[in-house]
């Protein structure tokens, strides 16, 4: 049994977490209030993300450090550098993997299909925070003085009414009712299953494959209307 440090308790942490106590490990879930799931093998703890001496605390010990923290959207600008800054400082100081959730924001504007090899070229200041988290986790990697990784996803694929496909749209297609989808029904849109996300998140955080490196996340089906 190893320890893990999961930050963050919303869908992807919440998955995590659980995927890994399904897996026998000791899980750690690090949130502002002190939530996340209800399970005998998970310790619920209440801090500071943005608190480097506090995560590298907890992260004692840890082989991995998952970061599924997702701040106000408005305040990704504002809110992100401190927590990415101090989870990274609690791997340096640890020697835990740092796993990082991100997404395609850090890619900017683009015409085409979105790989991991395109350039992180955002103008925008939420693209450009979350470009800047990479870069700063790849120049430590780089350096020797940590081991990191990114996966990135799309919309999420999940059950609940905040998310673009889950109660508002699955359920009433699988009635054969009316759907509304968000622009045309016409525009290819992929999406991530959040399931995937964790498992992904899991392999890449224990396999030396993926340090260093960042790993698409798995999509789950591509939507058009029909023909």
């Amino acid at each position: 049994m190893s320890k893990h440090l999961v930050v963050g308790a919303g869908p992807i942490g919440t998955a995590t977490a659980l995927l890994l106590t399904a897996q026998g490990q000791e899980v750690v879930i690090v949130t502002r209030s002190g939530s996340g799931p209800t399970h005998p093998g998970i310790t619920r703890t209440r801090a500071d993300a943005s608190s480097p001496a506090r995560m590298a605390e907890l992260a004692t010990g840890a082989v991995a450090i998952y970061n599924c923290a997702n701040p106000a959207y408005h305040r990704w600008p504002t809110d992100w550098p401190p927590i990415a800054d101090a989870l990274l400082k609690a791997a340096q100081r640890s020697g835990a993997v740092l796993a990082t959730v991100s997404n395609l924001y850090g890619y900017g504007p683009v015409s085409g299909p979105m790989t991991e090899d395109l350039p992180l070229i955002a103008t925008g200041p939420k693209g450009r925070a979350r470009a800047r988290m990479w870069r700063d986790a790849l120049a430590a990697h780089n350096a020797g003085s940590a081991r990191v990784t990114e996966v990135r996803g799309s919309d999420y694929l999940a059950p609940g009414p905040s998310n673009h496909l889950g109660d508002r749209v699955v359920p009433r297609l699988l009635a054969r009712r009316r759907v509304t989808v968000l622009r045309s029904a016409d525009t290819p849109h992929t999406w991530t299953a959040v399931d995937d996300v964790a498992r992904l998140l899991v392999a890449v955080a224990t396999d030396q494959r993926g340090f260093g490196e960042v790993v698409p996340g798995l999509v789950e089906f591509e939507w058009r209307s029909p023909a």
